[in-house]
């Protein structure tokens, strides 16, 4: 393969399960094999629910756990806006 792009792969997810399932493993192994860096933004919901049980922290821990010594930086999204146009700018300030 060639050199690795000098651009940060970006990953904008949920990722609301106790493991990585096939489906995510496969997400960040494709942006890994592409990109020196990976930032994965992860949705944090206002508060825990059945829908959203697990806390930031403990789905950062699952990425790192899976992952370990790997160049992935893991960032709470707080709330990305609904709009595209505003949650890409959201987006573009994390990447900065």
């Amino acid at each position: 393969m060639a050199e690795k792009a000098e651009s940060i792969g970006v990953i904008v997810a949920r990722f609301q399960v106790p493991e990585l399932h096939e489906g995510h493993r496969y997400t960040i192994d494709y942006v890994l094999e592409r990109h020196k860096k990976v930032l994965i933004i992860l949705g944090v919901a206002p508060v825990l629910s059945e829908r959203n049980p697990l806390s930031f922290e403990m789905r950062k821990m699952i990425i790192e756990a899976a992952y370990p010594g790997r160049d992935i930086r893991i960032a709470a999204s707080n709330s990305l806006p609904s709009s595209y146009g505003d949650r890409s700018r959201r987006i573009d300030e994390f990447i900065r």
